[in-house]
Order: C-alpha cells, then structure tokens, then sequence
C-alpha cells in the first residue's frame, strides 16, 4: 500500500497486500480498504489506522478484473474473468458487518475489465416539499 500525505505532499509505504497477483479490485467503507481479485477468492479487508491487513472471507469462485461498489454497507463484486479467461456475469454481496456473503441476480451480460460507481436513488416521497 502506498499512502499519500496532501498535507506534506509526500508519499510512505504502508503494509504489503497479501495478494499478490494483477487485476485486483479495492472499495472503501466505514474508513477500512476491501481487496479481492487476482484469481483468488479471497476478500481483504485493511485498516489504514492500523496498518494491518485481515482475511475476511471467500467469494464463490475465482475472479480477477472485476468490479467492486458499495450500497447500503454492502459490498458489490461484480463480473470479471474466471479461471478459463471468459467475463462473468456473477454478482456476489459481502456484508462486512455480519461477514455473510452471497450470490445475487446475475447481470444481463459478461463483463470484466470495468469501473462501478453506486447511484442513490431517492423515493418521490423524499423530493416533495
């Protein structure tokens, strides 16, 4: 991990990630960094106040290039490539407050090699005035 100081305009390095294959994907929630990808199923959670990387859990298969969100203190892994090199179409949730993990609907097509963002919506009842 690489650590950028705005304030001193400086670079430090933190903590090795324990994967250490390419094609990783990171998100952040609640101050930690999620990592999985690199044809493990593994999920990494570091904590930069700490400088300590965790094991977390393991997705279904084993994916690299894929997509990672988070909605509703949820995190979203979606598509990527398999073992045989093909785009997936799998989604899988990581709850990292009950550490459940499951498989959710597919996506209408295969991806991988793709950026995710998380849109909130609002209900009509929270527009009116």
């Amino acid at each position: 991990v690489q650590c950028y100081d705005p304030e001193t305009d400086s670079w430090e390095l933190k903590s090795c990630i324990p994967i250490t294959k390419p094609n990783i994907s990171a998100v952040s929630l609640n101050h930690l960094i999620y990592v999985c990808g690199g044809l493990t199923k593994s999920i990494y959670c570091y904590d930069p106040s700490q400088d300590h990387w965790m094991h977390v859990g393991h997705t279904f298969s084993r994916q690299e290039s894929c997509g990672m969100s988070v909605c509703n203190g949820k995190i979203y892994i979606l598509g990527g490539r398999g073992e045989n090199g093909e785009a997936s179409d799998n989604v899988v949730c990581y709850d990292p407050a009950s550490g459940i993990i499951t498989s959710t609907a597919a996506m209408p097509r295969p991806i991988s090699y793709h950026g995710c963002v998380t849109i909130h919506r609002f209900s009509e009842k929270q527009h009116k005035a």
